[in-house]
């Protein structure tokens, strides 16, 4: 009986051990959730015991290439680094840029959803200014950048960009005059309102011309009117009316503090205007419209030209011409 008891207590000993062995194998096993994906430099089958890989990278415009050892869930090429994400608050099939840099002093982060046309611009600077704005479409400088990153020189292969995250400089400049066209999508700071801050401004294009949205960002208001509250919206009243490109022109004049806009309206009517910020009974430096012309080109040969000024914080007519050619 005693030997029968020793057999049993021996068993129940190994079958214990060999469990608990078990167990601390499986801990040991890398936890796989929320890991990020790992974008390969190349397809050609390496040994098992290969934990990094080389990759090109440029310290700096124009320097020569060195070869850096990097994690395998990252890529660094020529100032961008590329990581592949599991998951995206903004949903499957978005491509997240980072600024490297800080334009203007600031943060800046683009969040890109090509198919569903979605765009958001988050731009941080301090303790004061945190704003997410919504922009037209991905600018073409961006974009291109994009590719660049996305692309294998070696393989001759493009990465898939959905669900990456993209860490590269923003060249974002800092301009006295609306000159960007509308085909490549810039974008730029300029202070448009005479306030001593620069907006961010974004070009997109119309029929045959180039409008542009414009972002206080320092002083602006999360009104909501058109988007969720939250999300800063672009100037109105004559800042909706900049435009550039084959049938319109805008000038500043930052030492009278004027705007000056033309623009042609079809075949037979232009449009001048005039804005400067107003100081009255009804404006605190509000920039807005103070002179307008119109001018018509009828099929009968008469020219008509008319005059609006303002008036009561109201544009009146105050001429009417009509020239006979």
């Amino acid at each position: 009986m005693k030997v029968i008891c020793t057999i049993i207590k021996f068993v129940t000993l190994i079958t214990v051990t060999l469990f608990v062995l078990a167990g601390c194998k499986g801990t040991n096993k890398p936890d796989n959730i929320g890991l990020k994906d790992t974008i390969s430099v190349n397809d050609s089958a390496q040994s098992d015991s290969v934990k990094q890989r080389d990759v090109i990278v440029a310290e700096k415009e124009g320097a020569d290439l060195e070869k850096e050892s990097v994690k395998p869930d990252t890529i660094r090429q020529r100032h961008i680094i590329v990581e592949k994400e599991s998951t995206n608050f903004w949903g499957h099939g978005t491509r997240t840029l980072l600024s490297s840099n800080f334009p203007n002093g600031y943060k800046v982060a683009v969040f890109y959803k090509e198919k569903d046309n979605l765009c958001i611009w988050h731009f941080q600077r301090g303790d004061s200014i945190d704003r997410y704005i919504t922009g037209h479409k991905l600018p073409w400088s961006l974009s291109t950048r994009c590719s660049s990153a996305l692309h294998d020189d070696v393989l001759d292969k493009f990465y898939d960009p959905v669900d990456t995250t993209l860490v590269l400089p923003f060249d974002i400049p800092i301009v006295k005059q609306l000159k960007m066209n509308a085909a490549d999508g810039d974008m730029c700071f300029m202070d448009v309102n005479f306030d001593g801050h620069e907006e961010f401004i974004i070009a997109h294009s119309g029929y045959n011309r180039t409008y542009y949205a414009c972002f206080d960002l320092v002083n602006g208001e999360d009104i909501g009117h058109n988007v969720c509250p939250g999300f800063l919206e672009s100037l109105r009243g004559v800042f909706g009316q900049l435009v550039g490109g084959y049938y319109g022109e805008t000038e500043f004049d930052h030492e009278k503090k004027i705007i000056h806009i033309k623009e042609r309206l079809g075949c037979c009517e232009t449009v001048e205007t005039w804005a400067k910020p107003i100081y009255d009974t009804y404006n605190s430096g509000k920039v807005k419209v103070f002179k307008e012309i119109r001018k018509e080109f009828w099929g009968n040969g008469e020219e008509h030209v008319r005059t609006y000024q303002l008036v009561n914080d109201t544009l009146k007519l105050v001429s009417h011409e009509i020239n006979r050619y």
